[in-house]
């Protein structure tokens, strides 16, 4: 009897020491994925793109290459990622000026396509899904142009680190609208009566506020310089066109209003001098008349 109590009890011991085996088994057999420490890391450092830019679609791909050649294309779509990644206001600067040579291309392989550019851009219409880049034409639609949307530019810019960017898509807007390209055409201080004239504003204080305001952005930075300097230089340039839709008073006080702020470099400063030399002078037979108040005067739209 004693034996069979001892066999009993010696069974009983081996069978509670099993137990533990059979969890630690369970737990090494898991099916649960183990964490990849290095796929995690990727994810958390590798750059993510900007999510006001999408990335150029098949479908528009497809289309695209029915108008430009393969490697037009292939820039197209880098430069669109570019901006995608563009994280500094610098890096959007870069991107912005080397679009331009692409632009000129794109122009020029798709008005090759259809030399009539009302029907091209009907064509292209595809095109409004892509960023920033728009078809246009100008001089009475007899010209085939790619045009900045202003508004995929300044939202890519808030996305981006500094200031400058920003504040150089909002000049540009206030200078020349919504839609525009590297090279100023129109001014929105220009208005413009017909395809290819009208008169300029002086005299609304429009004109100072931009070379005020250019000033002020070329002291802080170099960033968009060429682009800054060209907007100074053809703003002062039509201050001297002939037709003024605000009185000669009014230009002229605008005109002292800028000579007076320090706004000016001293090349700039002369040719506004001058501008306003004339605008009093007004009665050499030298030079063409002047026309004032062509607001609600009845003036020459020649040009």
């Amino acid at each position: 009897m004693y034996r069979l109590f001892l066999s009993l009890l010696l069974l009983s011991a081996v069978s509670c020491t099993s137990t533990p085996d059979k969890q630690t088994d369970s737990k090494n057999n898991s099916t649960e994925t183990p964490v990849d420490e290095d796929a995690a890391l990727i994810e958390e450092v590798a750059p993510k793109p900007n999510t006001s830019v999408d990335s150029i679609t098949p479908v528009q791909q497809k289309n695209l290459k029915k108008y430009l050649k393969a490697k037009t294309v292939d820039d197209v779509i880098a430069f669109v990622e570019k901006l995608r990644y563009a994280k500094t206001d610098t890096a959007l600067e870069i991107a912005y000026h080397e679009a331009k040579p692409l632009i000129q291309r794109m122009e020029e392989e798709m008005s090759a396509k259809n030399s009539e550019p009302s029907e091209l851009i009907e064509e292209l219409s595809f095109m409004e899904g892509m960023f920033a880049l728009r078809p246009s034409c100008v001089a009475e639609c007899t010209a085939f142009t790619i045009e900045f949307r202003g508004k995929d530019l300044k939202a890519l810019a808030k996305e981006t680190t500094g200031d400058k960017d920003d504040r150089f898509f909002a000049l540009k807007e206030f200078c020349e609208g919504e839609q525009y390209t590297f090279d100023p055409g129109w001014f929105t201080y220009f208005e413009r009566t017909w395809d290819y004239g009208g008169g300029v504003t002086l005299g609304d204080n429009r004109i100072f506020k931009v070379l005020k305001d250019t000033y002020t952005f070329q002291k802080e930075t170099t960033l968009f310089k060429k682009d800054i300097d060209q907007l100074r230089s053809e703003t002062i340039g039509i201050m001297g066109h002939p037709v003024y839709m605000k009185s000669q008073e009014q230009v002229i006080a605008e005109l002292d209003k800028i000579l007076k702020a320090g706004i000016l470099n001293a090349k700039e400063k002369k040719l506004v001098q001058d501008i306003k030399a004339r605008n009093v002078r007004n009665n050499t037979e030298e030079e063409p008349l002047l026309q004032f108040g062509c607001e609600s005067g009845d003036c020459d739209w020649g040009g």
